[in-house]
C-alpha cells in the first residue's frame, strides 16, 4: 500500500536539500542562503521567474536572480511522491 505525499512537502524537502548543498559550498549557514519561511513560500507558490521568486519571498531582486536557477532546479528534480505503508 502506498500513500500520495503532499507535493508541497516534497518540494520543501527538495528545497531544503538544495539550500544545504548551497550553504556547504559557500561555507555559510543554511538560513543565510534563504530562511525557512521563504522556503515554505517557495514550496507553496513554486515561482517560475526571478521576479515571482522575489514577490513570493521578499528576498530582493538581486538575490532572487542569483538564487533562481538553484531554486528552479530543486523544484524540477524528479521525486517519488508516494510513501509505502507497512502493514
Amino acid at each position: 500500500i502506498t500513500v500520495e505525499r503532499d507535493p508541497r512537502l516534497v518540494a520543501l524537502e527538495q528545497l531544503r536539500a538544495w539550500r544545504g548543498e548551497t550553504a556547504r559550498a559557500a561555507g555559510i549557514l543554511p538560513s543565510a542562503v534563504v530562511t525557512d519561511h521563504a522556503l515554505a513560500a517557495i514550496a507553496e507558490h513554486r515561482p517560475s521567474t526571478p521576479d515571482e521568486l522575489d514577490q513570493v519571498t521578499g528576498i530582493g531582486p538581486i538575490t532572487a536572480r542569483r538564487l533562481f536557477d538553484g531554486v528552479s532546479a530543486a523544484l524540477a528534480e524528479p521525486h517519488d511522491s508516494t510513501t509505502p505503508l507497512n502493514p
